[in-house]
């Protein structure tokens, strides 16, 4: 998978390539509840976010599933929910 050159780009998968995803015990898979989890976190920078994910679901699995992160260098701080004070400085 690739994107074009000059944009910044995250990509999540939930588990390293050639390794199979835990489905969970309740309606979300593992990844999905540790993102769920964390996600609404205010002012959480988006890969300190995708790094408690990952450590969850490392947890939860026992070190069976490690999520993967690739990434290029971001220009800014991403959150998905910042602060008033936060977005006001944005």
């Amino acid at each position: 998978m690739s994107a074009p050159r000059d944009s910044e780009t995250v990509i999540v998968y939930s588990t390293k390539a050639g390794d199979v995803a835990q489905d969970g015990s309740g309606s979300n898979s593992t990844f999905t509840t540790a993102f769920l989890d964390v996600v609404n976190t205010p002012d959480l920078d988006l890969l300190v976010l995708l790094n408690e994910v990952g450590t969850k679901v490392k947890r939860e699995t026992g070190g069976k599933q490690i999520p993967t992160i690739y990434t290029e260098p971001l220009s800014r701080s991403f959150t998905f929910f910042p602060s008033k004070k936060q977005a006001e400085e944005a």
